[in-house]
């Protein structure tokens, strides 16, 4: 008799726990879960790293305050040659004004282009500035050896472009 009562209350243990797994919790229309709908825009600048990767800086008409020697001398001399090909300028008349390592924000190298995705990684890489005649081309690289030229083109005064 007591295997009896013990198979009994066994059997209606295991279905009370069975269904209580099956009921689902009301959920109120009223109550709707809080949704973030602005999320913050990303910045499109390198992300300053501490020593020996640093934060590129722009080329003024005061003066260059780019860090050069960098770059990988294949890679700098990769973006040298299409420099060159892009300016009609034979390489030995441009000037390299910046090869400065720098870790990007992301896959766009700091210079995203309309209708674009890119990965939203950190990229070590490098920032290359490169004065051709009265233009300086803004070149960005991958570590890997990959490049751009970003199109935004720095125009500098001939008077007062720095000596290298």
């Amino acid at each position: 008799m007591h295997m009896r009562m013990f198979a009994l209350c066994s059997a209606v243990l295991s279905a009370v726990i069975a269904l209580s797994g099956c009921t689902a919790l009301p959920v109120s229309p009223a109550s709707p879960l809080p949704l973030r709908t602005e999320l913050p825009l990303p910045t499109m600048e390198p992300i300053i790293m501490p020593t020996p990767l640093q934060q590129p800086t722009e080329f003024s008409a005061q003066g260059s305050s780019g860090i050069t020697g960098e770059v990988p001398a294949e890679l700098l001399a990769a973006v040298m040659a299409d420099a060159a090909a892009r300016t009609g300028i034979p390489e030995d008349g441009l000037a390299v004004i910046q090869d400065q390592a720098v870790v990007w924000p992301d896959g766009s190298l700091g210079c995203p282009q309309p209708g674009m995705m890119y990965t939203q990684a950190l990229v070590d890489g490098y920032h290359i500035l490169i004065k051709a005649g009265e233009s300086v081309l803004d070149y960005r690289a991958t570590q890997r050896g990959s490049f751009t030229l970003c199109e935004r083109a720095l125009r500098v005064p001939p008077a007062q472009t720095p000596d290298k």
